[in-house]
């Protein structure tokens, strides 16, 4: 018999005793691409690479989020894009944070993030971490458009620099897939921005002249199976949360589950499209 549950029991499930269903046959394009979200709140270190965030901003999971910290999350001075070391954190410090759409179903929630943005004085307009979708010349300026629909002008001689790098850099390098940081007025007009690399060298091709492309984020499709990528390239495994809705990715392989799946002795049923329902008897 069917048991009536909660996302706490959900939470506090520790193992998985059995798995059972087929992969998913939908493309992965047909899932929604959520993108980063972007908090606020303040910090509490709780270990060498875990932060405690008491997110504040009304947007995402409210309350206390685990951020993990990985060699991939950029822990910026908010005033010149400059590196933060996480040993200077203080509890209490107020900071922004990108975290992924992805969640744990752990209370508190754990997540990754590719960007957090701290030393913020009072009234300070912190910068913006996008994902360029396009740039268009429109004369006088470009228009900057973001992966989340965030527009932004961009005069013709706004500073560019690149991140931790000597290389030279330009607006026209501000094409589709890259990331930056940009400082912009209360009108959304671009004064300065840094853009990071987009491999290991900015554009340079390692000896053997293989390119070195960054792994692709969120969900993704391989051999008919459907994962989720971190920013960092490891894959999502367990219960998530992506937006409002539930999957549970195989705790192994990591690949998404339909069907049937039994935690203890509660079975849970993922539907054909690889969410997950609350059923009562």
């Amino acid at each position: 018999m069917k048991k009536k549950f909660s996302l706490l029991a959900l939470a506090l499930a520790s193992c998985v005793t059995a798995l059972a269903g087929s992969p998913l046959t939908s493309q992965a394009a047909e899932i929604p691409q959520l993108g980063p979200s972007r908090i606020w709140g303040t910090m509490t270190k709780s270990g060498n690479d875990t932060i405690i965030f008491d997110n504040q901003s009304g947007e995402s999971y409210q309350g206390d989020i685990v951020i993990h910290i990985s060699e991939d999350t950029k822990i910026l001075d908010a005033q010149n894009g400059f590196p933060v070391s996480p040993d200077s954190i203080q509890d209490g410090q107020t900071a922004y944070a990108y975290i992924g759409p992805a969640m744990t179903m752990s209370i508190p929630p754990q997540t990754n993030s590719p960007m957090i943005l701290t030393e913020i004085p009072a009234d300070y307009k912190v910068p913006d971490y996008v994902t360029v979708k396009s740039m268009e010349d429109k004369g006088a300026a470009y228009l900057l458009t973001a992966a989340d629909g965030s527009e932004f002008t961009v005069p013709k001689d706004c500073t560019i620099i690149p991140y931790l790098t000597r290389n030279m850099v330009f607006l026209t390098d501000l094409t589709e897939g890259r990331t930056c940081l940009i400082w912009s007025d209360a009108a959304s007009s671009a004064y300065k921005i840094v853009l990071f690399a987009q491999n290991a060298d900015d554009g340079d091709k390692p000896a053997d002249g293989a390119e070195t492309v960054l792994p692709a984020y969120g969900w993704f499709e391989e051999d008919g199976r459907i994962y989720f990528r971190n920013e960092d390239g490891s894959l999502v495994k367990g219960f998530i949360q992506v937006g409002e809705q539930i999957f549970f990715l195989n705790t192994e392989t990591g690949a998404m589950q339909t069907g049937l799946i039994t935690i203890g002795d509660t079975t849970f049923n993922m539907f054909a499209d690889g969410t997950f329902r609350i059923e009562t008897d």
